[in-house]
Order: C-alpha cells, then structure tokens, then sequence
C-alpha cells in the first residue's frame, strides 16, 4: 500500500473469496485499513483486529488464520499457482502441519484444533466474543465443504478418464471379435 500511496493511488477495489469475512477478515480489515493509512503499521493493525474483535480467544484465533497463510505460501513455492489443481488439492490436505501439542497433521486438521482452542477460550466470555467464533468456525465449515467438493470433482474426473479408456479398450476388442 505504501508504493501505492507513493504512487499516487487514488482508490482500490480488491477481490477475494465470495467476499466472506468468516474467511478472511484479518486481509479485510487490513486492506480497509491500509487503505484509509497506508503508512499505518500492519503488524499492529492486525494485532488491534484480532484482540479487539476476539478477546481471549484472540492467539487461538490468529493462530487459525496463520495455519492458513503459511500454508498458502508453502503452496505457492511448491506449486507455483492454484490452476494447478491436480497437486495443489491433494497437497492442501496431505502438507503435515505441526500444532504445539506435537505431531503433524493435515492444514483443516490444525486448524480446526485452533478454533476448538477459541471455542473453549470464549465460552465463558461475552457473547460478542463468542458469536464472532462462531463465524469463523462458518468460514472454516465452508473452507473444508469446498475443498471436499473440489477433490470430489477432480476425483470424478480421474474417474470418468478410466472409464472411457475402459470403454475404448472393451470397443477394441469387441470389434476385434467380430
């Protein structure tokens, strides 16, 4: 933003994942933010996004956001682009992640280990607190229901390639018998 500003930017329009802040909230306010001051420290805003909006399960909560960025960046090194879907998709679960309670797990694991984490740090809090978890496990439903569907469909596809070379082969060899 700041190269923006130096730039003389005058507006921005940024376009996201269907425009969910159950999923990416930290980047919408950072970029709102960021917008109004790009000078402003990034750290510190999003430090103020998670503390204010969060409360005590605020580390739960940008831990579960940061599972997912660092595994964005691992991906991006690894695969280079999303459009890559044939190794991007299986990799987003099968990459082992560690959690401070040790071990590896899959990305949705961990980060599903991090929003239990927040649930169990705001069910004593105040009710803000924990409708604002709450959205977030939203986002994290959709996140792993989207995923499932998309492996669901390179898999259906993988499946209808067998099935026409089945088909071919059973073709050729019908004709070859008659």
């Amino acid at each position: 933003m700041r190269f923006l500003a130096d730039n003389k930017m005058v507006g921005i329009n940024v376009d996201s994942l269907e425009n969910h802040w159950a999923t990416q909230g930290p980047q919408y306010y950072l970029t709102a933010r960021l917008a109004w001051d790009p000078y402003a420290d990034a750290d510190a805003i999003i430090k103020d996004y998670y503390q204010r909006a969060f409360g005590p399960a605020a580390e739960a909560i940008e831990n579960y956001f940061n599972t997912f960025e660092e595994h964005y960046y691992w991906l991006a090194d690894n695969y280079g682009s999303w459009h890559n879907r044939r190794g991007v998709l299986p990799a987003f679960r099968e990459y082992p992640m560690t959690h401070p309670s040790g071990g590896g797990m899959a990305i949705d694991e961990l980060a599903k280990l991090w929003l239990e984490q927040a649930e169990a740090n705001v069910r004593d809090a105040d009710e803000r607190f924990q409708k604002r978890v709450a959205f977030v496990r939203t986002g994290y439903d959709y996140i792993t229901a989207h995923l499932d569907a998309m492996l669901e469909h390179e898999r259906s596809k993988q499946l209808m390639q067998f099935a026409r070379t089945d088909a071919l082969v059973l073709a050729a060899v019908l004709m070859h018998l008659l």
